[in-house]
């Protein structure tokens, strides 16, 4: 079984996720067009956490929150509430 087929990444940046298309193409990948200074200038600021449809079992944030201003860490990790199984 491909341990990638059921996978689903979202980033604000739209290069990873087309990178993300191309390395693993079983998976699913959403554009979050989410404010970054740094990755995404051109995103929407304070924009929630888009609703894939599913609860995950687990949510695995790699590299994501020492990009952020501390504020935004918060609003994250509230909506990982929202879409994580209890």
């Amino acid at each position: 079984m491909d341990r990638h087929r059921a996978g689903i990444g979202i980033d604000i940046n739209p290069a990873v996720v087309e990178q993300g298309r191309r390395t693993y193409p079983r998976a699913h990948f959403v554009h979050f067009n989410r404010y970054s200074s740094q990755y995404n200038p051109h995103g929407i600021r304070h924009l929630p956490v888009p609703d894939c449809g599913v609860k995950f079992d687990f949510i695995l944030a790699f590299s994501v929150f020492t990009h952020m201003e501390h504020e935004d860490s918060y609003r994250y990790l509230k909506d990982a509430l929202r879409i994580v199984k209890p």
